[in-house]
């Protein structure tokens, strides 16, 4: 099943989403780190007001999404899963490589998280070992931008990844979804 690419509010409310999330984590990392039962009080406090933003910021991008996504709960708080759609023509000829780019994001559709553009600025995908200059530009072509899409992968979804990439086995050999999980954390909200 192919899932819509993001409108521009959609993608941005979903960033809000993630970043909402996040911040529910840090509130119980907060939490749990609290040395007096008077900190706690207040800590809970800001845990609870910390779910009911990430909450709200779900529901709106669930509703600017509409039916063509559909939300999973992920470590790194609750993203959209799409298939990006190519781009619409703008009356200029379409790049060589744009079917294959389309055929390939088509057969990494099931379990994969693909966006259309990044949700806010991209990471820099170069951090992980086996990706470079030319790797990360292949990545883009076909969606992604962002640690947190590698990191929630399924090994299903990194072995298609690995094919639409001509990788030859380079994600699994080199960690891929293990080091993005790593840079994710330290990737700021």
């Amino acid at each position: 099943m192919m899932y819509a690419a993001l409108s521009e509010e959609a993608a941005a409310a979903t960033a809000d989403a993630v970043r909402a999330w996040s911040d529910l984590m840090m509130a119980w990392s907060a939490l749990a780190t609290t040395p007096t039962p008077d900190g706690a009080l207040e800590r809970w406090s800001a845990l609870l007001e910390a779910g009911a933003r990430a909450q709200q910021a779900s529901a709106r991008a669930a509703a600017l999404a509409g039916a063509g996504a559909r939300f999973a709960a992920t470590p790194f708080g609750v993203t959209g899963m799409f298939a990006a759609a190519p781009p619409p023509a703008s009356g200029a000829a379409a790049s060589p490589g744009a079917s294959a780019q389309a055929a390939a994001r088509t057969t990494m559709n099931s379990g994969f998280q693909s966006l259309a553009k990044p949700l806010g600025r991209a990471d820099d995908l170069t951090r992980i070992k086996g990706v470079g200059a030319k790797m990360q530009a292949k990545l883009n072509a076909l969606g992604v931008f962002h640690f947190w899409q590698l990191a929630s992968m399924s090994k299903d979804a990194a072995a298609r990844l690995d094919t639409a990439l001509s990788a030859g086995g380079r994600v699994a050999r080199d960690s891929w979804i293990a080091q993005a999980r790593r840079l994710a954390e330290d990737v700021p909200a």
